[in-house]
């Protein structure tokens, strides 16, 4: 007891100089009220001021004068410094001396004495600002002899909270904070590294991050401050102070983690954390999480921890929290994930993709416990397409979706006889949409997952067709040997109708015309594993796939001839467009698309040279002007510039409804709608222009030669798997990476005869690294009837150097069916290098050497 009066003693100070005990206690007390009043209706003026009767703290409240100054009398009388804001210390005050004497009789005398009115009224050395001077004048003029004062219940609820609050915060002990921010969390800190009181920092995250109400209100932009005066109610599970937030201040709360996650000891700091994140978690399970509720999972989602496998319990929780979602829940968590910059969205997918991979295990099938991870992703993947179409680029890569693990470990011909199975159902309405397949989220699967899943598909398919062909061949045969015995005409050419293959007899020199012929004949056999067989003029091929692959190169080569006249050639973008005016009938464009299909179904990569609004087309994606842009760069950036025009749209580039393009030498005019010539294109319409003209070009002008193609194209990849390509992927699949990667093909590459570090591979390899790019094609070609890279890379390429034949004037030769070079022994680089480039500047045909 003796300490605490000694610590009282020192709390408050007299004026300097000997003064009668009472005088000097009068005059202390009516400091510490001016001071106390000063607090209550000025404030320290820090928005983050954790002492909740100073004015600027967020967990205050707007009190009337006569509270105000009835409330900094009661104050002063508790001779208790913690109630003091700091920042609200005056420098002339002096407060010691004080003894430790209860001081309620003291008030109680105080107020019913006259001494009581000149409190309020005297020249205080505070200074000017310390009062509310206005207030005081009024109170001058009204009540010239005292003043009345009234304690309610609630006032005195609210006073002894906000004492009791004021003694936790100061001493380390549970206290309540409103919400977190970044001054708070550094403020909380340095007063645990200064008293060494881990009560501070394990409050602090309690307090922040067990409410679902504090959390959610933390780390935001402040709109427009509203504090709850004493008439408005302020029940326990009301904030004082509540203010109005802003959207998530991301940066803010990356800081305060960084900040959080170096205080010492760190074992203790992830442990607080953590439990409260979880408790937190858990509560939200059983709960309907609303629009404006999000917050709160966001600042859980910046959380660093969440990158380590340890703590997946916590990202479990979130991905069922997440999935529970209601519409309007999900859409606003999607727009703001999709405001996200590259780095922060990157972040988080990858944080989800590495839960997913964590579950999943070889032989994997589409199970329940991946339901939420996947669902969760496929929210993301969303938002990252409403990026792109609200500010026409995504905020990262599709690329960055593709789960290693999941195409690694996947059990693809389970899943896709499960998910063709499930497909088929729901078509015959026996079943509905529902069920979980993993190959409902295509999104996850890198490209070579998917050209594995489209060769199953075809592979299906074709046992199909060659087992149905075999017992139909079976029963002809038989029949064919019953009208034989007896004496009657058999069917003629058993063996081409029974084939279980589709055998395509082609003349080299017709080869457009033959292939188109013999494919129509053949309709009904598309599904069939192809074989091509040259006929004519002695060449000898046999195709174990090297004959095919060069069949395929030569005929597309033959078809997208602009001589031909079905595609045209645009030099700007070097790429080949539907000829709107072809004379060729649609039928041809249709057996152009079935010889895509075929080469897609029996996995040849051909060297097509589309714009990507062929394969947006072909996957149903909508055409916009950055397709156009694609197709015919100079008018594309033309109508975006109209777009951008910030002026007179109308006199200045003087358009109409009315497009004019050239057809054989012949202006074409085009009404884009009804009376298009005189409809002028203006400010308001430009827009309306600018998409008619690309639906015109794009789709209308073409609509004829495309659905044609398209209808060729389905005939043979008509089912759903080839629906699991974006469209890049597409094109990737139809025409391979662009990227000719040699070192890795010399590092994969097998020797038969020769060693990696004979002469003759070491003279070879200089001279292949040596070559352009266009001679590095003309050698895969030669070696492998295909100067496409394989999806898979180089390194995929079963490619091997034999050697073969002493006779040293011969020429290297290939069997492109196994990607296998011949290669004489030459005697020097120079030999070789001369043989080499003239056998692949003249490989055309099969003939054998």
């Amino acid at each position: 007891m003796a300490n605490e009066r000694n610590r009282r003693k020192d709390v408050y100070s007299a004026k300097e100089g000997p003064k009668p005990r009472e005088d000097s206690s009068k005059e202390i007390f009516g400091h510490l009220v001016r001071r106390y009043y000063y607090q209550l209706t000025k404030g320290c003026g820090s928005s983050v001021c954790p002492n909740p009767l100073c004015f600027s703290s967020p967990k205050s409240r707007t009190h009337k004068p006569e509270f105000a100054a009835l409330m900094s009398m009661e104050l002063a009388s508790r001779a208790d410094p913690h109630l003091l804001c700091p920042g609200c210390k005056n420098k002339s005050a002096s407060f010691k001396g004080l003894d430790s004497e209860p001081r309620k009789s003291f008030l109680h005398a105080f107020l019913c004495t006259s001494p009581f009115k000149s409190l309020f009224r005297e020249t205080l050395p505070l200074g000017e600002d310390d009062l509310d001077s206005d207030w005081v004048g009024k109170q001058r003029r009204s009540r010239p002899s005292s003043l009345q004062f009234d304690l309610s219940m609630k006032d005195s609820r609210f006073l002894r909270r906000a004492m009791s609050s004021c003694v936790d915060v100061a001493e380390g002990k549970d206290f309540s904070l409103p919400y977190l921010t970044l001054p708070i969390v550094e403020s909380v800190i340095v007063r645990y590294n200064e008293t060494g009181n881990f009560d501070f920092v394990s409050n602090m995250l309690k307090s922040g991050f067990m409410s679902s109400k504090k959390l959610n209100t933390s780390f935001r932009s402040v709109c427009n401050s509203v504090r709850l005066s004493e008439e408005e109610d302020d029940d326990d599970d009301r904030t004082v102070g509540e203010e109005k937030r802003g959207g998530l201040d991301y940066e803010s709360v990356s800081q305060a983690y960084s900040l959080i996650l170096k205080i010492e000891p760190k074992e203790l700091v992830a442990m607080a954390l953590t439990n409260a994140i979880e408790i937190l978690l858990t509560a939200l399970e059983s709960q309907t999480v609303k629009p404006d509720e999000i917050y709160q999972l966001l600042i859980i989602m910046e959380n660093p921890f969440l990158a380590d496998i340890s703590y997946h319990e916590i990202l479990k929780k979130l991905c069922k929290i997440v999935c529970s979602f209601q519409t309007s829940t999900r859409h606003a968590f999607m727009r703001e994930i999709s405001s996200y910059d590259t780095d922060r969205f990157l972040r988080l997918v990858g944080i989800f993709e590495d839960h997913l991979g964590s579950l999943v295990y070889p032989k994997q099938r589409s199970e329940s416990h991946l339901i939420h991870p996947v669902e969760v992703l496929a929210i993301l993947y969303n938002a990252n397409e409403e990026a792109f179409h609200r500010r026409r680029e995504c905020v990262v890569p599709f690329t960055a979706f593709y789960n290693e693990a999941l195409s690694k470990k996947l059990d693809i011909k389970y899943e896709y006889k499960a998910w063709d199975s499930y497909k088929k159902e729901v078509k015959k309405k026996r079943k509905s949409f529902g069920d979980f397949h993993l190959f409902d989220y295509p999104f996850l699967f890198n490209p070579t997952s998917k050209i594995k899943i489209l060769h199953i598909d075809a592979v299906t398919q074709m046992k199909g067709e060659y087992e149905d062909a075999l017992v139909q061949q079976a029963a002809l045969y038989q029949a064919q040997s019953i009208l034989d015995s007896s004496g009657q005409s058999g069917i003629r050419d058993v063996q081409a109708v029974t084939s279980p293959f589709l055998v395509l007899d082609i003349r080299r020199d017709h080869i457009v015309e033959d292939s188109l012929a013999r494919l129509a004949d053949r309709e009904r056999d598309l599904k069939k594993p192809l074989k091509i067989r040259y006929v004519g003029g002695g060449e000898q091929g046999f195709d174990m796939g090297g004959v095919q692959k060069e069949f395929f190169h030569v005929l597309v080569d033959s078809i997208f001839d602009p001589s031909y006249g079905m595609f045209n050639y645009v030099e700007q973008s070097r790429c080949f467009w539907f000829n709107s005016a072809s004379l060729e009938t649609e039928k041809e464009f249709e057996l152009v698309g079935i010889l895509l299909g075929l080469a897609i179904y029996n996995g040849v990569i051909l060297d097509v040279h589309f714009p990507s609004a062929v394969y947006k087309k072909l996957q149903g994606v909508p055409l916009t002007l950055d397709d156009l842009v694609d197709v015919q760069p100079s008018l594309g950036r033309s109508l975006q510039q109209l777009l951008d025009f910030d002026g007179d749209v109308e006199n200045v580039f003087c358009f109409t409804f009315q497009i004019s393009y050239m057809v054989y030498g012949q202006v074409v005019d085009v009404d884009l709608i009804p009376n298009g010539s005189t409809t002028a294109v203006t400010m308001t319409n430009r827009k309306e222009f600018v998409d008619l003209y690309v639906q015109h070009l794009l789709v209308d002008s073409i609509a004829p030669q495309y659905e044609a193609f398209n209808r060729g194209i389905k005939k043979v990849c008509g089912t759903d798997a080839l629906g699991l390509c974006r469209p890049e992927e597409l094109e990737l699949l139809i025409c391979g990476s662009p990227h000719l990667d040699f070192d890795l093909l010399e590092k994969s590459t097998l020797y038969e005869g020769y060693k990696r570090d004979s002469d003759v591979i070491q003279w070879f390899w200089e001279i292949v690294h040596d070559m352009t790019k266009e001679q590095k094609k003309q050698l895969l070609m030669f070696v492998t009837g295909s100067d496409r890279v394989p999806l898979k890379g180089m390194g995929s390429l079963s490619f091997a150097i034999q050697r073969h034949s002493d006779d040293l004037d011969r020429l290297p030769s290939a069997m492109t069916c196994f990607s296998r070079l011949f290669l004489p022994p030459y005697e020097s680089k120079r030999m070789l290098h001369e043989r080499l480039t003239k056998a692949i500047e003249n490989a055309k045909g099969f003939g054998l050497v």
